[in-house]
């Protein structure tokens, strides 16, 4: 690989906790130029108007369940969610969001893609980034979201854009997006869903999209919606999916079904992901297992076969993401796992293949890992915040055009190497 380098001093500092999450494929619309210059600031939302368009767009602790440390993981305090457009929780619990901005997604009042984080709000705990929208609960448990709303996955009543935060609902206390659809799980343990419905993969029945939330499951404490499917943990450690099963995505051999209600597929779960047409599963053993779409390897198996049942992947891992079309596993032991596709960086320079079929260490000493579409972040066990892949819309937070194949150490003023293509 011919490489090139371009050196920068960062001007950012962020230290967070990451929550388990993914972005199911899509391809990203195109924005403008970036802007040269941009200075953080602060900014309340005060009305939802669209705006107008230029040539140049310029933990507190989670509560304890039967579950084990796995689903803990997901409600921790401080959070981050990578994607095309990504959202930061910081430990004053102010939202700052960065990247691609065409539908109002980073949630400033503008279509402006922000290469730099931008303060959105306060007092916020938990957040998801879906496609081209961000939702975000708040301490007092309220549910906000922003961004694209053509299928009404913001949940809002209506299909138009929204620019600014709006609120959703109440007693919130898990939310996930992904690209064009929205979970929310309630205090009580019920399960809500709304947005795209291609397929039933909202759950209830039909295929019928749906702009306000519509209750699917009770006794709910985890979801992982993607646009053909979804899947969701119950508290007796039951996992239930339903939707599209185009390549076996909901572990089950009987082929292509779609609009049926949700069924049970396998027992002892503590933590689930959904990548576009893949998904993994954490068990209480530590055991990791894998099904679904498989062209790239993303399955981790060692092939590139589809399958519509389970396989058993590895031992002792405590978290998943999965990708576009690849995934991460962090182990007990602290060393992250990498496969699948790696064709803009999204499993680092420690991987040297486009397609890698069986996990690989890329890192170690790893607190949590989000991986979105084509970028990473972790928090390693010292505190600290590293990112890397593609940058394409600004996603990495610091650069308009470069992506990066090695981890780089967001901290203040530190300077970075990045390669490139």
């Amino acid at each position: 690989m011919g490489k090139k380098i371009l050196s920068l001093t960062l001007t950012l500092a962020l230290s967070a906790t990451l929550v388990l999450g993914g972005c199911s494929a899509r391809n990203s619309a195109e924005n403008g130029d970036e802007p040269n210059k941009y200075t953080v600031a602060s900014k309340e939302p005060v009305e939802n108007v669209k705006p107008t368009k230029t040539s140049e767009p310029s933990s507190k602790e989670g509560k304890a369940t039967d579950l084990g440390p796995a689903v803990l993981k997901i409600s921790a305090y401080k959070t981050v969610s990578a994607g095309d457009h990504s959202l930061y929780i910081d430990d004053e619990g102010n939202l700052w969001v960065w990247g691609q901005n065409r539908f109002g997604e980073v949630g400033d009042g503008s279509d402006t893609t922000r290469i730099m984080p931008f303060k959105v709000m306060t007092e916020v705990v938990s957040v998801s980034s879906g496609g081209f929208h961000s939702m975000a609960i708040k301490s007092d448990g309220s549910l906000w979201a922003w961004g694209h709303n053509d299928r009404g996955q913001l949940g809002d009543g209506t299909n138009e854009d929204k620019y600014l935060p709006v609120k959703i609902m109440d007693d919130v206390t898990s939310v996930t997006a992904s690209n064009w659809a929205t979970m929310a799980i309630k205090t009580d343990g019920s399960l809500w869903a709304w947005g795209l419905n291609h397929y039933g993969a909202l759950g209830d029945g039909t295929n019928q999209d749906r702009n306000t939330p519509v209750k699917i499951l009770d006794h709910v404490v985890m979801a992982a919606p993607s646009d053909e499917y979804a899947l969701a943990i119950r508290a007796d450690g039951s996992l239930w999916g339903w939707g599209g099963n185009s390549y076996g995505q909901l572990a089950d051999d009987q082929g292509f079904m779609s609009s049926r209600p949700p069924f049970k597929i396998m027992d002892d779960v503590v933590s689930v992901a959904a990548g576009g047409q893949f998904a993994y599963a954490i068990k209480s053993d530590g055991s990791l297992w894998s099904w679904g779409s498989n062209g790239c390897g993303e399955l981790g198996d060692g092939t590139r076969e589809d399958r519509r049942t389970p396989k058993k992947i590895m031992d002792d891992v405590v978290s998943i993401s999965a990708g576009n079309q690849h995934g991460m596993a962090l182990k007990k032991d602290g060393t992250l796992w990498a496969w699948g596709r790696n064709d803009v960086y999204q499993l680092s320079e420690n991987c040297t293949e486009e397609l890698v079929l069986s996990p690989v260490q890329i890192m170690e000493d790893i607190a949590m890992v989000s991986t979105g579409n084509h970028v990473t972040l972790v928090q390693k066990n010292d505190g600290t915040l590293w990112v890397w892949g593609s940058t394409e819309k600004g996603s990495l937070g610091y650069s308009t055009v470069f992506g990066s194949p090695v981890p780089v150490n967001l901290i203040m003023g530190s300077t970075v190497e990045i390669y490139y293509r």
